[in-house]
């Protein structure tokens, strides 16, 4: 049994195997009955100097790091290049949590400090200057006015209607504003209102004229 335990912990990926020392650690500090084996304490010490030495020195290449780590702690190269890649991983993990944390106290502080503004918008000249400040810094740490978070403006898209027989593959019409300017004429008289009253129409049904009926020869 610990034969197979031992072979399906070696099949680990390194991600995997970093993950699990990750919340190991995460749990020693945030439960003071969680403890660290020997191996994980090594890493740790191992990690918590790798960045200090990183963030001091600023070296160009990881190459340099590894070299360093290598002569510190008496290690093989390939666990020096391990050690640099989880430090990384392990450091930016923590620092996006530190992110967040730092995030949701600043929107902490500018509500607070909204509300103080409201209280004395009335009395203070430049306290609605200021409110309107924080409400533009809010919706920034929020991330309201990130483009993915903005309302798109509205475009205003002119269109100009061509009467051009043409574009639909039709032959060209001879004449063709003039052709345009009787039909309009034309219907405009045929929508005339006739004004007839009702005893005009009860006395002569054929007050109304007929209007003349469309032919398929309107634009002719």
């Amino acid at each position: 049994m610990k034969k197979e335990k031992a072979v399906a912990k070696s099949k680990k990926s390194l991600d995997e195997r970093f993950q699990d020392d990750f919340d190991a650690i995460y749990r020693h500090y945030t439960n003071p009955n969680s403890k660290l084996s020997e191996k994980q304490q090594e890493q740790l010490q191992r990690w918590t100097w790798c960045r200090e030495w990183y963030i001091t020195y600023e070296p160009f290449t990881n190459r340099e790091l590894v070299n360093v780590m290598m002569q510190q702690f008496e290690i093989s190269e390939k666990q020096a290049y391990i050690d640099v890649y989880n430090t990384m991983k392990f450091f930016a993990s923590m620092e996006k949590v530190n992110k967040e944390a730092e995030k949701v106290m600043m929107v902490h502080r500018l509500k607070k400090r909204r509300h103080k503004l409201d209280a004395i918008v009335d009395t203070e000249p430049k306290a609605a200057g200021e409110a309107t400040k924080a409400d533009k810094l809010l919706a920034e740490v929020l991330g309201f006015m990130e483009p993915d978070n903005l309302i798109p403006a509205p475009v205003i898209i002119e269109i100009n209607p061509v009467f051009d027989p043409t574009l639909l593959g039709f032959e060209p019409i001879q004449n063709l504003e003039l052709k345009l300017k009787k039909y309009r004429e034309r219907k405009k008289n045929e929508s005339q209102a006739i004004d007839v009253t009702y005893d005009e129409l009860m006395e002569n049904p054929n007050a109304i004229p007929i209007l003349p009926q469309r032919t398929e020869s309107t634009l002719q």
